[in-house]
């Protein structure tokens, strides 16, 4: 095995793989958003977010489409709102990372499992500001 130090001659699913963090321009804000939504319905399905017996608004994640303005006016702290916004404050990361914060704020920012819907997109957004802050160094 041999190792180079010239990481441009190298082809990007390898450097995917090994985790090394490349910009990818243009990932538009509803990619951004459809990560997020498709990572916590599978957090949903898995049981390790808890909703009652009768699946209500604050346990549902609409599409991006569903997500107009006066949707987002009328109520601001539904999941789909605070995704939303999360999402629009991701500009710049890889899906590789945008896809992990998830699994991150799960397993460092929640108390227990199964947790509420609520506290998954607190805990979201608190592994955002961490990624974010260690990003820029602020």
């Amino acid at each position: 095995m041999t190792v180079t130090r010239y990481l441009l001659v190298q082809d990007p699913p390898f450097l995917d793989r090994i985790t090394i963090k490349q910009f990818v321009p243009n990932l538009a804000h509803g990619s951004r958003y459809a990560i997020f939504r498709t990572c916590l319905e599978d957090f949903q399905s898995a049981g390790f977010i808890a909703f009652s017996m009768v699946l209500s608004d604050a346990d549902r994640i609409p599409s991006w489409f569903d997500m107009t303005a006066a949707a987002r006016a009328a109520e601001p702290n539904t999941p789909g709102a605070r995704l939303y916004e999360l999402a629009g404050g991701c500009q710049g990361m890889s899906g590789r990372t945008l896809s992990n914060l998830p699994w991150v704020a799960l397993t460092m920012y929640t108390r227990r499992v199964p947790c509420a819907m609520d506290e998954v997109i607190s805990a979201l957004e608190t592994a955002i500001f961490h990624e974010l802050d260690g990003k820029h160094g602020v």
